[in-house]
């Protein structure tokens, strides 16, 4: 029987062997025949290019957006742009690299791609300078070898005319016109017209245009007007570039029968009566409604600087909300501190762009009336916690305002955005969190850190004069941030100690640049080192000690100045005691450990092995009692060798001792000339507080809004009661309210008043 089954089995295989064959070699045949279309398949892709054509403007840069779908991999594909000759190529990208031999002569040196996205399937072009000959089709091919695919993509340039001119002439029948002509636009622009009231009466023109031999057009647009007295403005604004208009500006003053004095004269008049409304509405809270005198002079300045705020505009909106954020809170102080100059003028432009109502707007500025910069700060607050598109708009409002009335400080924070770009991040995370450590050197970081603020704490917690009614002033709670700006060293008024005065002249302090105390040694944009010396100045009692101490405390805290390992302060009232002759000598190592006790001599050479991570601060220049000799014969390098104090202080500021080291000098005015300024990077001065801080300084003091705000009336009243007296000298005055306030920053304040 298995004899049997056996044989029929073999019968069967016999039968089906060749049949199992076949089988196998038809699925090895489909598998095969799968696996070429799969290749075919994954080979194949599209071109992708934008649905509407690119907008650029003649001189600035312009991207052609193109990429693959799927976005597969194309570093080793040929890439190809061209216009209308295949083999006159825009850019070619063959045998991975660019092949400039075969590009066009017109686009040399001014296309690219991104290489780095290659990988990504992005193809797209980079186009520098634009020229109006760029304008035009683009078609990008894409050559894998097995499968070719190309995209079309429009550039559109855009060309903004000449700065519109106005002439007056006058018809058959002898009525005056006025004619407004501007030459070589690309597309026709908007134009219109307003009178010195700010009514629109564009409607009353007539408007021509004609191609020149280059295809632009010359416009040109007339307007009867009557024989009176009037301003007219002509704006053309191109319609291409919404919502940040390019536009070009021109003014004509009519005046029929009146001579040149006279012009000058009624137009005085004119500006002096919308000076007085503006006064009443700010009586009345209420200059957040727009003047439409105000805005025909906002359209002229923003007309006279498109470009400025084109450019910044495309850089912050370029951020992330996240990275926008960040740069906003880092720059809130500094930002509230140029808005509160003219914030109402800021709320209008915010309320033309629909980020604020009226009614919001008044309340912000009320709020401002109220509480000061703070107000303000609280606004940007408000503003950060809104999307990305409030934000922008905030910056957008303040690169116009700087447009409109130009700040150094409002200056320097639009240039460090516009140039860092994306850099700026990271110099802001540099500057916010310390440098890595050795965990031994770190330890001896931190139990310095710990030391520095224990010692600072008396300055928070004593009490002063015995009263127990009256508490010390605060670093943390109390302390007002004191005005320091940046100086000349050249300048007079700052050797004298006269600064004050200059800034008592009507908007003298809007043209200063302030310096808050953790910019001090902040890298300048314009300048390739950090600044490694700096000179505060000050007339007596302004508070460059406090502000020593309060840079002390914020370091030690971690808030500021986080790029330094070790913070060393050193009175030079004090080192007198020790170098009371000339051959009392002591090495920096030595110096600093009989400072700071926690520090030993070992631990102390091995921090000075990173002089960039150390900071000295040099407090009371003018109580030194020793001469500063700059000379090369008197200077060292080795802190372990001992060498009168005096030339420590001198070798330290000359960069000889811990070459990279940084230096913080402060100093009456009258002491600054025994420095060698040449060696210095840096040079402020202390004014002091300005009104609206004596107020706020009075608010932190007292804590309650009422009593803060009826003590320092008071306090105005006495004093210009004081300033009127003749009894005394000025030094006895000083010495009066010296007694009277108890505080001696303050006298000080009070005896400049």
């Amino acid at each position: 029987m298995n004899s049997e089954k056996t044989t029929e089995e073999k019968t069967e295989l016999r039968i089906k062997g060749p049949f199992m064959k076949a089988q196998k070699r038809w699925r090895c045949l489909v598998f095969f025949l799968l696996h070429l279309t799969h290749v075919a398949w994954t080979q194949k892709f599209q071109v992708i290019g934008p649905s509407s054509a690119v907008l650029a403007f003649v001189g600035e840069d312009a991207t052609l957006p193109a990429s693959l779908s799927p976005a597969i991999n194309v570093q080793g594909s040929e890439v190809r742009w061209f216009r209308d000759d295949f083999f006159s190529p825009v850019l070619l990208y063959q045998n991975l690299q660019s092949r400039p031999e075969h590009q066009m002569q017109s686009y040399k040196g001014r296309t690219a791609l991104f290489l780095e996205e290659l990988l990504n399937g992005n193809v797209s072009l980079r186009l520098q300078d634009v020229r109006v000959s760029d304008g035009g089709l683009y078609r990008c091919l894409v050559d894998s070898g097995q499968y070719n695919e190309e995209a079309r993509i429009t550039l559109n340039v855009e060309v903004l005319g000449s700065q519109p001119a106005i002439s007056l002439s006058t018809t058959e029948d002898q009525q005056p016109r006025l004619e407004c002509s501007s030459e070589k636009w690309s597309s026709r622009p908007e134009v219109s017209w307003r009178d010195m009231n700010g009514v629109d009466v564009t409607s009353q023109s007539k408007l021509t245009f004609k191609r020149d031999i280059e295809g632009l057009l010359n416009i040109s647009s007339v307007i009867p007007i009557k024989k009176e007295f009037n301003v007219f403005s002509c704006l053309m604004r191109s319609n291409t570039t919404k919502p940040a208009w390019q536009s070009k500006m021109g003014v004509y003053i009519f005046s029929p029968g009146v001579s040149g004095w006279s012009v000058v004269f009624w137009l005085s008049v004119v500006l002096c009566v919308a000076a007085a409304i503006l006064l009443v509405l700010k009586w009345r809270r209420m200059r957040v409604d727009i003047l439409p005198l105000w805005i025909l002079r906002k359209e002229i300045e923003m007309a006279q600087h498109p470009a400025l705020t084109l450019k910044f505009s495309k850089v912050i909106n370029g951020f992330s909300h996240e990275d926008l954020l960040k740069i906003t809170e880092y720059y809130k102080p500094q930002l509230a501190y140029v808005m509160n100059f003219d914030l109402s003028s800021i709320l209008h432009t915010l309320v033309t762009k629909g980020t604020l109502s009226k009614k919001e707007a008044k309340g912000v500025k009320a709020k401002e009336e109220s509480e000061g910069t703070p107000g303000v700060e609280s606004f940007i607050d408000e503003v950060m916690k809104k999307d990305k598109a409030e934000l922008v708009s905030l910056w957008e409002a303040l690169a116009e305002e700087y447009v409109r009335c130009p700040s150094p400080n409002l200056k320097g924070i639009l240039d460090k955005v516009t140039e860092k770009g994306p850099d700026l991040l990271k110099e802001i995370q540099a500057s916010t969190q310390s440098p890595p450590l050795e965990p031994h050197i770190k330890d001896l970081s931190e139990t310095h850190r710990a030391t520095v603020s224990e010692s600072m704490r008396p300055l928070d917690d004593q009490l002063a004069s015995g009263d127990p009614l009256t508490s010390a002033v605060g670093l943390e709670t109390q302390y007002m941030e004191l005005m320091v700006i940046k100086q000349d060293i050249k300048d007079e008024l700052v050797k004298v100690g006269k600064t004050q005065e200059k800034l008592g002249e009507k908007g003298a302090t809007k043209n200063c640049e302030r310096i808050w105390t953790e910019q001090l040694f902040r890298r300048n944009p314009d300048s390739v080192n950090p600044s490694n010396i700096v000179v505060v100045s000050g007339v007596a009692g302004i508070g460059k000690t406090t502000m020593v101490k309060k840079i002390m405390s914020d370091w030690a805290r971690g808030t500021q100045y986080q790029r330094f390992q070790f913070v060393f302060l050193f009175n030079l009232r004090e080192l007198n005691l020790i170098d009371n002759d000339n051959e009392t000598q002591e090495s920096l190592t030595k110096l600093i450990v009989r400072h700071y006790k926690h520090l030993s001599n070992e631990s102390v050479k091995e921090i000075l092995q990173n002089p960039e991570s150390l900071l000295f601060i040099l407090d009371g220049l003018e109580e030194y009692k020793h001469k500063l000799y700059f000379t090369d014969t008197q200077l060292c390098s080795d802190p372990d060798i001992d060498v009168p104090i005096h030339i420590l202080v001198t070798s330290l500021v000359s960069q000889t001792l811990l070459k990279g080291s940084s230096v913080l000098i402060t100093s009456r005015p009258t002491a600054l000339k025994v420095l060698d300024m040449q060696r210095v990077d840096g040079f402020a001065e202390i004014v002091g507080f300005f009104p609206e801080q004596r107020l706020m300084y009075f608010k932190k003091f007292f804590g309650e809004a009422a009593l803060s705000t009826k003590a320092f009336q008071y306090f105005e009243e006495r004093v210009h009661r004081f300033a009127e007296t003749v009894g005394f000298f000025p030094d006895q005055r000083l010495m009066y309210l010296k007694k009277f306030f108890g505080v001696a920053d303050m006298s000080t304040e009070a005896s400049s008043m």
